[in-house]
């Protein structure tokens, strides 16, 4: 072996690793490969023995060098003033390579996300309005009010009163008579109260309550428009026989579910935090809007039942707040009541009255005389008299007279009666 004995080596255990003929001029494996068809053809006519041999030396040569053409690097063997291929191409740097033999999907290069501005800090929130009571208690249909004593459930139904309207015709049924609200209910006629104290032993039995919310819905079913406040539950559940009583609230009950579309409401004012002492169904309950009063003086063990029965958050204001079936908030104030209202009562006239009466139902009417003092005297009287002074009236002069017996100052026998029960009824004013 002549020259390099390890090219020689390499070219005869690597076949094809260098063009041998038409390759070394052609340079392209494509038309290496056609020429090699064509002048293997062209072989096979030779004469004698050697057209086969000359053929199949030919295609050899020829897949010789359409191999070493298809090869990376086959110019190893270069023609005179032909550039070296492998020294002018660039070594490529190591992390460059081991880049390239990554996934196509991993070399692409995420550009940075363009720099946006901070997002601005939240508004802070609203403060939460105040709960208007009042209001939404005049404009809901039968409700129930729960509050502890003196939270002011009475006050916030009192103000309500204020606000349904005139062709309403309120009655009331009040079995604690606290003489400090009574001016509450100036609106509502003397025959559409039924007013005493469940602790006095002159309180109306079952079968008086029972006749009171007959007359009630008798006058609601014919004429509509009419609401029924009952001030307090409880006192009504502790007073009277079970039977009654379960008889009177499922009449309540389905005045909250039926009397909507004929305009007959109740309100319901109970200390009672769950309304157990009501007996109420879920279902009758769920036709009652539900509000809650309470103040700086209410129980923790109060709210506590009332929120676990209701499903309501914890109140965490102070002073009186309200509960409007969905968030406690302050209570929205408002003005004390006018006692001086208690000077005359707003009429309301049935709806298919045929009265030819030309007086409007809203105007202000005065209170008719109420009771005799030539008679006994009656069981209410005295506390009607309080309620004139309450409202407003002198204690010891002669309007009271006139509102309460129909007398004028005069010398006539029913005047001196009058005179002597009122002096009587304003020494009996020092015991309270």
């Amino acid at each position: 072996m002549s020259g390099n004995p390890l090219s020689d080596i390499k070219f005869k255990n690597d076949f094809g690793n260098s063009p041998l003929g038409l390759g070394l001029l052609l340079k392209d494996s494509g038309l290496v490969g056609l020429a090699t068809v064509i002048l293997t053809v062209l072989s096979l006519p030779v004469g004698g023995t050697m057209g086969i041999p000359l053929a199949l030396a030919v295609a050899a040569i020829g897949a010789n060098d359409c191999k070493a053409l298809s090869k990376e690097g086959q110019n190893t063997q270069r023609l005179p003033g032909q550039p070296d291929r492998q020294r002018l191409k660039p070594a490529a740097p190591i992390a460059a390579t081991t880049a390239s033999a990554q996934p196509a999907a991993a070399a692409i290069i995420t550009p940075p996300p363009a720099a946006t501005a901070p997002a601005p800090a939240p508004a802070p929130a609203p403060a939460s309005e105040d709960i208007d009571l009042p209001q939404l208690l005049a404009a809901a249909n039968s409700s129930i009010v729960m509050g502890a004593p003196r939270a002011g459930k009475g006050f916030a139904a009192a103000q309500a009163l204020r606000l349904v309207p005139e062709h309403f015709t309120p009655w009331l049924l009040d079995p604690k008579n606290d003489p400090r609200e009574r001016h509450y209910w100036s609106r509502i006629h003397p025959e559409r109260r039924l007013q005493f104290n469940n602790l006095s032993s002159q309180r109306p039995s079952d079968k008086d309550v029972l006749a009171f919310v007959a007359r009630f819905f008798d006058s609601a079913v014919e004429n509509g428009n009419h609401l029924l406040i009952i001030d307090e539950i409880p006192a009504l559940s502790n007073m009277m026989g079970t039977a009654a009583f379960k008889k009177m609230m499922g009449q309540a009950a389905s005045a909250a579910s039926t009397g909507p579309s004929m305009g007959i409401k109740v309100w319901l004012l109970t200390q009672d935090s769950t309304c157990e002492q009501m007996g109420f169904s879920a279902q009758s309950r769920a036709c009652l809007a539900q509000f809650a009063v309470t103040s700086d003086l209410t129980p923790k063990s109060w709210l506590a039942g009332f929120c676990q029965s209701t499903k309501a958050p914890m109140p965490t204001g102070e002073g009186f707040q309200a509960y409007d079936g969905k968030r406690w908030a302050n209570s929205k104030p408002y003005p004390p009541l006018p006692k001086g209202e208690f000077n005359g009562i707003r009429s309301s006239q049935p709806s298919n009255s045929t009265s030819n009466s030309s007086e409007s139902s809203s105007n202000w009417v005065e209170f008719a005389p109420e009771f005799d003092p030539t008679n006994p005297e009656s069981e209410t009287e005295f506390a009607r008299f309080r309620e004139l002074v309450c409202g407003g009236l002198a204690k010891d002069g002669n309007e009271i007279l006139d509102r309460l017996w129909g007398v004028k100052p005069g010398s006539s026998s029913r005047y001196k009666a009058a005179r002597s029960r009122r002096d009587h009824f304003v020494a009996r004013l020092a015991d309270y």
